[in-house]
């Protein structure tokens, strides 16, 4: 029956499109073999002190009451106890999984999730915000307006939905997007996504009546580069004062899985990898979790890293570089410059204090590149330039 309080239901809002939705596989793993690399199934067996959690006493993935799921995606509805199959199938799972574990974990009572979404649906149009309209054109999205409805919807029948509900009333807390892949192939909305994201997060607040809602952008790491930056930017807190410690970034290039180790080629849904699903629903859960107690996780910003000069060479021997200066209220940044080619002379820079780097001692007539990380004094480390 849950944990029910005295207190307000804590509720958090997921949404986005196909990512969202969710195609990670639980069981089947690569060349559909029950168990194997690929599906979370196989991370919980091979890596229990990460993944064991995940599974109860038997082995069975856990059941928790203590976190309710409302989820309608791509129209279909499903409601109860959180678990797996909140998603594209009852064998799959979406960034639900990891975030439910950290909201769960972190409040220690009843929460309520509810997740809408659908795929192949773009930021620019489909979920195109009335402040959107007003300052570039267009006609409001009729997904941003689903959303809303969904949220209404499930607010106004928690009772009948999840009869463990005692009439507390309701806070939300927060909202989880995870969307962006299909705004990556029109110049116009990838050129207009962090404007279109500012709105849309306005919006939200306003329409949903909680002006200073918790908000976290997940990266669309395996999309469009444009498209990350702008997420980035668009939770940068230097280019949006009024977002600061109210909406965060959740980098997630890193949980990219090739197709060798994944249940399917689909590079548009992460391959269908299990562990890439829960590490960003994960990564999404961490970052709600500091905007709601304060904590610092977040990298420096711009927390997309830049060059302000760009590598080029001084010499035949040599190349210098300058990284754009990044800032962090927890004091000074590092720079981290790393040689990508692999051809022989060139070397990275190891984490350094100043943002220029010179390489030198380099071939002649060979070419190099390099990328620049940032992280800063407690360790927090951003996203590589591209």
């Amino acid at each position: 029956d849950g944990i029910n309080t005295d207190r307000p239901l804590k509720v958090f809002l997921l949404a986005g499109q196909s990512n969202m939705v969710g195609h990670g596989r639980i069981e089947i793993g690569h060349d559909d073999i029950d168990g194997a690399i690929g599906s979370l199934r196989y991370e919980v067996n091979n890596d229990p002190d990460n993944y064991g959690h995940l599974v109860d006493g038997n082995g069975d993935w856990l059941v928790r009451p203590d976190i309710w799921v409302n989820s309608i995606v791509n129209d279909a509805s499903k409601r109860g106890d959180f678990t797996t199959g909140f998603s594209s199938a009852d064998f799959n799972i979406g960034p639900e999984f990891g975030f439910g574990h950290v909201i769960g974990d972190l409040h220690g009572e009843q929460v309520l999730l509810i997740k809408t979404a659908w795929g192949g649906k773009s930021l620019g149009i489909d979920f195109r915000s009335p402040t959107a309209v007003a300052n570039r054109g267009g006609a409001v999205g009729p997904y941003y307006t689903q959303i809303i409805d969904h949220y209404n919807d499930a607010i106004a029948n928690i009772a009948s939905h999840f009869p463990g509900y005692n009439g507390q009333g309701v806070e939300l807390v927060g909202m989880a997007w995870n969307q962006g892949y299909n705004d990556g192939f029109d110049a116009d909305l990838y050129n207009n996504y962090e404007a279109n994201m500012v709105d849309f997060i306005k919006d939200m607040r306003s329409d949903l009546g909680v002006p200073d809602m918790s908000f976290v952008i997940a990266e669309t790491g395996n999309g469009n580069p444009v498209v990350m930056a702008a997420q980035a930017a668009a939770a940068d807190s230097s280019r949006h004062p009024e977002f600061a410690g109210n909406v965060a970034f959740a980098p997630t290039q890193s949980f990219w899985r090739d197709a060798s180790v994944s249940p399917a080629n689909q590079g548009h849904h992460w391959n269908a990898n299990g562990e890439s699903y829960y590490l960003i629903g994960d990564a999404m859960g961490q970052q709600m979790q500091a905007l709601i107690t304060g904590d610092d996780i977040a990298p420096p910003t711009p927390y997309l890293a830049t060059f302000a000069v760009a590598p080029a060479a001084d010499s035949q021997t040599s190349i210098s570089m300058t990284a754009t200066t990044g800032s962090d209220p927890s004091g000074p940044v590092e720079y981290l410059f790393t040689e990508t080619s692999g051809n022989p002379g060139g070397s990275s820079s190891g984490w350094q204090a100043s943002p220029s780097y010179t390489d030198s001692g380099l071939l002649a007539d060979t070419i190099y590149s390099y990328t620049v990380t940032m992280r800063d004094s407690l360790g927090n480390t951003g996203t590589p330039s591209a």
